[in-house]
């Protein structure tokens, strides 16, 4: 199954929607590393490296993990 969202972009044309913590998006000039988290292209995902490591201790996307990344 495919999820992919496409949009069009009035400065770069159309792409595919990327999916990224809510770490990410609310950093403040912090460094907080960066994990892509799938390799395929129609599938952009990434998170920082705290949600990197409750993922790893949690081995998968558990309740847990999603309510860290938001």
């Amino acid at each position: 199954m495919n999820d992919k969202i496409d949009f069009d972009c009035p400065h770069h044309g159309r792409a595919t929607l990327a999916s990224v913590c809510g770490h990410l998006i609310r950093n403040h000039g912090v460094p907080l590393g960066f994990i892509e988290n799938n390799d395929d292209p129609d599938d952009k995902q990434g998170w920082c490296y705290a949600c990197e490591l409750v993922y790893l201790q949690e081995e998968d996307k558990t309740e847990r993990f999603r309510a860290f990344t938001r």
